[in-house]
């Protein structure tokens, strides 16, 4: 022990008492709240959110400001967002009251992170509600007056996009600078650089988590190959596989970007990827079908256009079933001969 640490001992000491006197909790409290955390962490790590948030509101009884436990409320929020969207409200306050209860250098992965994503679905739902607008302007028959109160709830969706993805930007870079889970800052501020259609950053951002996700899952493996714990290697595994959904997810927007800028041949090694990583992916037959039709690889593009219709339940009124069977000069009776 230096003599500069054996000086700030006591103060840390003293700053520590002076929390639990903060917090004025008793031993049995204390006890109490520890295993209120325990029980809200294992129930968010299975998913049972309801109950995780039993547990937290219980917690925050206790202690109002307990930083763990109000990450976890916010997460089991935003996790339900998908089914829940009105949620994404909630978990706007939830984060931004997070965040104002330490110095920004202070916060940690979870709750940056938590901003962040919060951020970014919120500025998606302007954008969403922007171009809606804009189709209405472009296809309705109005009069010049509800043009122009359209265009100016555009401008108004777009700017508020704007203000939430410098926001969001803002806590990612944050993670990049705190060296905070590269691989999952690169992807988020992809998606924020597509968003502003900034497709060179866009691509270097993807380039890079793909890059972090790939050294990660090698890793992994050989963790999985060397371990002889049997709860170890389950526990790995389910790691490996959430890495493996986030390399599809990363890949699977990188190929819509690449198409939609016309580098046909970019998408083209996404598409191969994706592929070889799940052959079911139906959907990837029918893009690899497109991109190989747009290079003029006639014969590739036919064979894509095959697979993807001999997936079961095609609906032979959906337009990618239609230029599907059009292209390989299929009849629908043909392909369901062939299950």
């Amino acid at each position: 022990m230096t003599p500069a640490t054996a000086r700030a001992t006591p103060l840390l000491l003293v700053s520590v008492l002076s929390a639990c006197s903060m917090f004025g909790l008793t031993d049995e409290e204390q006890e109490r709240l520890n295993f209120i955390k325990e029980s809200a962490t294992l129930f968010y790590d299975t998913e049972r959110y309801g109950r995780a948030l039993e547990f937290v509101d219980r917690g925050l009884e206790i202690a109002p400001k307990d930083y763990k436990l109000r990450s976890i409320q916010a997460w089991c929020y935003l996790q339900q967002v998908p089914e829940r969207p009105e949620y994404l409200a909630v978990c706007e306050k939830l984060f931004d009251d997070l965040y104002e209860l330490r110095s920004p250098s202070d916060h940690g992965e979870p709750v940056l992170l938590g901003l962040g994503t919060t951020q970014t679905r919120l500025a998606q739902r302007h954008l969403d509600s922007a171009r809606v607008l804009e189709r209405e302007i472009e296809e309705a028959k109005l009069p010049e007056h509800a043009v122009e109160m359209r265009r100016a709830r555009v401008r108004e969706h777009q700017d508020r996009a704007r203000h939430h993805l410098e926001r969001a930007e803002r806590a990612f870079d944050q993670m990049l600078a705190s060296e905070m889970n590269p691989r999952e800052a690169h992807r988020n501020l992809l998606e924020i650089a597509w968003a502003r259609d900034d497709y060179e950053t866009a691509v270097e951002h993807g380039l890079r988590s793909l890059e972090y996700n790939l050294a990660d899952q090698r890793n992994l493996s050989i963790r999985i190959d060397q371990t002889m714990d049997v709860g170890v290697e389950h526990e790995l595994r389910l790691r490996l596989r959430r890495l493996v959904d986030d390399e599809i997810r990363t890949r699977s927007l990188m190929a819509r970007m690449h198409s939609s800028n016309g580098d046909y041949a970019a998408a083209l090694a996404h598409l191969d990827a994706l592929l070889r990583i799940d052959p079911t992916r139906a959907t990837d037959y029918y893009n690899r079908a497109w991109v190989h039709e747009q290079l003029g690889h006639v014969a590739e593009a036919r064979k894509d256009y095959g697979k993807f219709l001999m997936f079961p339940n095609r609906d032979l009124s959906d337009a990618k079933v239609k230029r599907a069977f059009e292209f390989t000069k299929l009849q629908p009776v043909e392909a369901d001969h062939g299950h």
